[in-house]
């Protein structure tokens, strides 16, 4: 499974006031890109959804999809859970409050602009990590993350922090940014941040 892989992570939690922040998603290979984005697509066309799926879009009453009803979300949910657990190496989710955030990492840590967002991202990616030296690969993984993030410029912090000797053998590849329209496991991604904060 662990050859030519891509970790696809989205952000939760952006919205004024949330409590927790959240970057989660999952580690698919290139070989089963493929076959993920077909049945991904196949799923929301049984359920009638128009693509992209945003957990968002379900907000009631101004979300694109607000008008799906309770039992159209029940049904639909469990569908597109299998179709990221048929495909994925695993999911991955880290969270974090801005009141850990504040009492664990110091002023100057924080005045260097490692932001919550940031901080997550590294959590994700010291744990695709892990699992991927458990697995005995060594190659280095890239990064492909929303173009919507409001946080993007956290983010892209934390990776260039993670680009530096010390960081070195964690093997962090490539940090993208693109339009989660044109990459259904973007949108697999989205739903595996959603449900880790709620």
């Amino acid at each position: 499974l662990f050859r030519s892989v891509t970790c696809y992570l989205d952000e939760s939690g952006t919205h004024e006031g949330a409590p927790i922040a959240v970057v989660g998603g999952l580690l698919l290979n290139k070989a089963r890109f493929r076959d993920f984005d077909d049945e991904w697509k196949n799923m929301l066309a049984t359920h009638s959804i128009p693509p992209p799926l945003h957990m968002k879009d379900f907000r009631r009453p101004e979300g694109r999809l607000a008008n799906i009803s309770n039992d159209a979300r029940r049904a639909l949910f469990p569908d597109a859970i299998k179709v990221i657990n048929k495909f994925k190496i695993f999911s991955i989710a880290a969270t974090l409050t801005v009141e850990q955030f504040h009492a664990f990492f110091d002023k100057r840590f924080q005045r260097e602009g490692m932001g919550v967002y940031g901080m997550c991202f590294m959590l994700c990616a010291a744990m695709t990590h892990l699992q991927a030296n458990h697995n005995h690969y060594s190659e280095r993984i890239a990064f492909l993350m929303d173009s919507g993030n409001e946080y993007a410029d956290h983010v892209r912090g934390a990776h260039a922090a993670m680009q530096e000797e010390q960081f070195k053998a964690m093997n962090v590849g490539s940090l993208t940014f693109d339009d989660d329209k044109l990459w259904s496991p973007l949108q697999g991604a989205d739903v595996i941040a959603w449900a880790s904060r709620v």
